[in-house]
């Protein structure tokens, strides 16, 4: 049996690929877990919200003593923006969750593309040094140690190009929140110098867009760091969401408010612009091992035509 070098090294690439899929995947279900707790969390906060809504609109009891204190319409205007503020964040973490089990669903079945690849691999890999021995060649053995570092090369070679790929995705709608943030503070500060209603339409405009773009950019950073599982390589990269999902909570309960929002545009930018720094300095450290990888699978392929050549 004439075992080809080349299928080898690809059922060894499919090993390490398997290794990576179930890793990433304990982490997915771990997030999943967490998140579908979330949801449920932030369902019954929306629910009781859009009640206190809904009291004040049935005119019973609540709404006559607001009405006898002046101060209903006040009262509803309250109301109303909290059961608002509590249904986008409940709809950001449906979001969110649903990115998490799509992941899931997908490394699930590209794991069942890759089932029975070890039992192929040794099988071969046992044809292999049967037909070794059989010509007891040096360099043959040579090959096959060479051939082994190559397939490891290349799965760690992969690893980092979609780990590389899911952060520069997250880098970009990092911009596109503080373009929107921008635009949002600069027809802020035209409104407060007496805009109209155009500007503050405009400013609410570019915070709804923000918005948007921030449950995309808690999406992006959960893929990027299920991505960055397992990397096969010694090194501690990590981008830390824990402070940016709070903050993306801050800024679902707080960015309706008309009061001190120009100031809160100011902080929201403040801590975009620091995750997008993080994301730089992860991705910087990626394609330095990337690179470093790369120089070393050359470096083993030309090792391999010199054995041949020999």
């Amino acid at each position: 049996m004439d075992v080809d070098r080349e299928q080898l090294q690809k059922l060894r690439e499919q090993i390490g690929r398997k290794a990576h899929l179930t890793s990433m995947l304990d982490n997915l279900y771990v997030q999943e877990k967490e998140q579908k707790e979330k949801v449920e969390e932030l369902r019954q906060e929306k629910e009781d919200e859009q009640k206190d809504v809904d009291r004040l609109e049935d005119r019973g009891l609540t709404a006559l003593f607001y009405s006898l204190i002046g101060k209903i319409d006040e009262k509803m205007t309250k109301e109303q923006k909290e059961a608002y503020a509590a249904s986008v964040k409940y709809e950001a973490a449906n979001q969110e969750l649903k990115a998490i089990q799509y992941h899931i669903h997908t490394y699930v079945k590209e794991l069942d593309y890759l089932k029975g690849c070890e039992a192929t691999y040794n099988k071969l890999l046992k044809a292999r040094e049967d037909e070794i021995r059989l010509r007891n060649s040096d360099k043959a053995d040579r090959l096959l140690h060479l051939d082994e570092q190559i397939s490891a090369c290349s799965s760690r070679i992969k690893e980092l190009q979609e780990a590389i790929s899911a952060g520069q995705k997250a880098a970009f709608t990092t911009d596109c929140v503080l373009s929107k943030l921008d635009n949002a503070e600069a027809w802020g500060t035209w409104d407060i110098l007496g805009g109209g209603l155009l500007s503050t339409a405009a400013k609410h405009g570019n915070l709804d867009d923000a918005q948007s773009y921030i449950t995309e950019l808690q999406m992006d950073l959960r893929h990027f760091n299920t991505e960055l599982t397992d990397i096969s390589v010694q090194t501690d990269v990590h981008v830390n969401t824990d402070d940016f999902l709070r903050f993306a909570d801050y800024f679902f309960d707080g960015i309706f408010a008309d009061l001190a929002v120009q100031k809160r545009i100011k902080q929201s930018k403040e801590q975009v612009q620091g995750i997008k720094t993080e994301i730089e300095s992860v991705l910087e450290e990626l394609e330095r091992m990337l690179d470093e990888e790369q120089h070393l699978k050359e470096t083993l392929q030309s090792e391999i035509e010199d054995v041949l050549v020999e």
